[in-house]
């Protein structure tokens, strides 16, 4: 097709996905509860990161209820820790 062949269109809302496929449980989770996910180097480390928290930013935007969650590794027993803070 050439350009001028499309047709511009304003106003058209986006479509969300109704099912949201998370292996996490953000929506079971109350202010102040906690899980934790395994890793076993830095490389899986930032991967399981990076994943958690993109799932989460689907969450919110499927969601729009204002919860928040913050991360923290802990080296010792290499894991990641995930909180609902509200």
């Amino acid at each position: 097709m050439k350009i001028e062949e499309y047709v511009i269109e304003k106003n058209i809302p986006i479509k969300y996905s109704q099912k949201i496929n998370s292996n996490f449980p953000f929506s079971k989770m109350e202010v102040g509860d906690s899980f934790s996910i395994k890793y076993e180097d830095y490389k899986d480390m930032n991967a399981k990161r990076l994943r958690v928290c993109n799932d989460f930013k689907k969450f919110i935007v499927h969601n729009k209820n204002g919860w928040k969650y913050c991360t923290r590794k802990d080296n010792e027993l290499k894991i990641i820790r995930v909180w609902r803070t509200q």
